[in-house]
């Protein structure tokens, strides 16, 4: 059930990208976020850590995190 939801959320999710709708999607799954994202913002202790591409900020997260 739980991941039948989930299914249905990424493909509403999908939609909304597909229309240009502008979303807030809160998550610490990298793929998610490359998969659904065209701009992306990194939040640390509250505080805005990086703002731009997705691609650029994803790899910036992987290696800082890592």
């Amino acid at each position: 059930m739980l991941s039948e939801r989930h299914e249905l959320n990424k493909i509403a999710l999908l939609e909304l990208k597909k229309q240009g709708k502008t979303m807030v999607f809160v998550t610490h799954s990298m793929e998610s976020v490359k998969r659904l994202c065209d701009r992306t913002i990194w939040l640390y202790n509250g505080k805005i850590r990086m703002d731009g591409d997705t691609k650029e900020v994803v790899e910036e997260y992987v290696k800082e995190t890592r």
